[in-house]
């Protein structure tokens, strides 16, 4: 199977037509908080001491996420499953 999507939103951000930490920003808010513990497990990205530290600061930034998982793209415009505007969504 293809990853279209994918390989698209990596030859913008090649190309500079979105920006990395845009795109990091809205996967990770698009993503559940088990879904993103269960991806930084799987790539090592924590030590197991921290599974145990308090999560309550960091989960203050994404309290502004909408129910619809949108976040706001760096052009003003919305970025979500099917916003049209950074291509890999459309």
């Amino acid at each position: 199977m293809t990853r279209q999507a994918t390989t698209r939103l990596l030859g913008m951000i090649e190309d500079g037509v979105i920006e990395r930490d845009t795109v990091i920003t809205a996967a990770l808010k698009y993503m559940s908080e088990a879904e993103v513990a269960d991806m930084c497990q799987h790539n090592d990205f924590f030590d197991d001491e921290d599974e145990d530290d308090d999560t309550d600061e960091e989960d203050e930034d994404f309290e502004d996420v909408d129910e619809d998982r949108e976040v706001e793209g760096e052009r003003g415009s919305r970025c979500s499953p099917t916003c049209g505007w950074c291509g890999a969504c459309a």
